[in-house]
């Protein structure tokens, strides 16, 4: 296998792995904020 094709690979793997988390992340960041600074 060409490393061109294994790059691919895992980019095509980790890419929407990263998009969760960072949406999980924000998600998270809103709901803490939000409860931490009720009057906002």
């Amino acid at each position: 296998m060409p490393p061109d094709n294994e790059k691919i690979m895992k980019i095509g793997y980790l890419f929407p792995v990263a998009i969760i988390v960072a949406a999980v992340v924000l998600l998270a960041w809103f709901i803490i904020g939000g409860y931490a600074m009720p009057g906002k």
